[in-house]
């Protein structure tokens, strides 16, 4: 990553707060999820709250693995969640997606 900042300096460049900040506005915001074997950590950084952070100790990367894809009885991965992205993809005819999630 060093020598991609050597030419261009602003590649990968570390965020603050006030940086995120400025990105957002009214009806944006960003989710941040930390994930481990001991639980996780979820925030909001909204340009009217600021940062707003929960703590989910029964999720775990076990939880998230499981919620993506799954084993089937003969130890082959069937994709779960990914698969039926993947397959919404290919109805699309593109392989990545450049809309907005609307709930």
């Amino acid at each position: 990553m060093k020598i991609v900042q050597k030419y261009n300096p602003e590649f990968r460049k570390e965020l603050d707060v006030p940086d995120i900040l400025s990105i957002l506005d009214e009806e944006t915001a960003l989710l941040v999820f930390c994930i481990n074997d001991k639980g996780s950590i979820g925030s909001v950084i909204s340009e009217s709250r600021g940062i707003q952070s929960v703590d989910i100790p029964g999720f775990k990367t076990y939880n998230l693995n499981s919620l993506l894809s799954q084993q089937d009885g003969q130890g082959s991965i069937n994709k779960i969640w990914l698969g039926d992205f993947q397959s919404y993809l290919n109805a699309l005819g593109t392989t990545r997606y450049e809309g907005t999630f609307q709930a």
